[in-house]
């Protein structure tokens, strides 16, 4: 047997008996509580502004796309917060996506809304790895008197 049949002998043996791993997605992030405050985006007074979250997937690249299934619930003690999410789509060779989070502006100044968004197995992705698969965004638009305002300026 030459050399480059034992190869091809030996790479469909390893890939017969690889262990199989079922494909599993996480947000990987320091925290999974977030605060986006409007007034730090007060220049052109935006009516949305994007925030990314990185999700990663585990398990073998596959051969075809796969959705992921991103849905939002409330918060209890919170209003709804607004955020557009666009479909997640994992090409066939991707591993990790930032997907976009556009969040709307609150409705009134000083008021806290929240809004959970999780990652969902119902789409071509199964299961998410437990703890890491759901963010809670709070969304507020209040502004603070600064710290070097002095007396009765207005």
């Amino acid at each position: 047997m030459d050399f480059p049949s034992l190869v091809d002998n030996a790479c469909r043996v390893l890939k017969d008996r690889r262990p199989v791993i079922e494909n599993k997605y996480y947000f990987e992030m320091a925290e999974y509580k977030k605060t986006l405050n409007f007034s730090d985006h007060i220049v052109g007074y935006p009516d949305t502004v994007s925030l990314m979250l990185k999700v990663k997937l585990l398990g073998y690249l596959m051969e075809e796309g796969r959705t992921l299934a991103v849905k939002t619930k409330p918060i209890e003690g919170y209003g709804l917060a607004n955020i557009i999410i666009d479909e997640v789509v994992f090409s066939n060779r991707e591993y990790e996506k930032d997907i976009e989070v556009k969040v709307v502006r609150p409705e009134e100044e000083d008021s806290v809304y929240g809004i959970s968004i999780y990652l969902d197995g119902s789409g071509d992705i199964g299961p998410g790895i437990s703890g890491r698969e759901e963010v809670q965004l709070f969304v507020t638009e209040s502004y603070e008197k600064p710290s070097v305002w002095y007396g009765n300026m207005q």
